[in-house]
């Protein structure tokens, strides 16, 4: 799951990925 969000970070979705890999987190923990 990593590797998506770090594809799109290089293509300059610096903005997407930041909420993105915080929401990722907070379900990780979450679960």
């Amino acid at each position: 799951m990593t590797a998506l969000p770090i594809v799109e970070t290089q293509s300059g979705d610096v903005s997407i990925y930041i909420p993105t890999n915080v929401i990722i987190s907070i379900k990780t923990f979450s679960d």
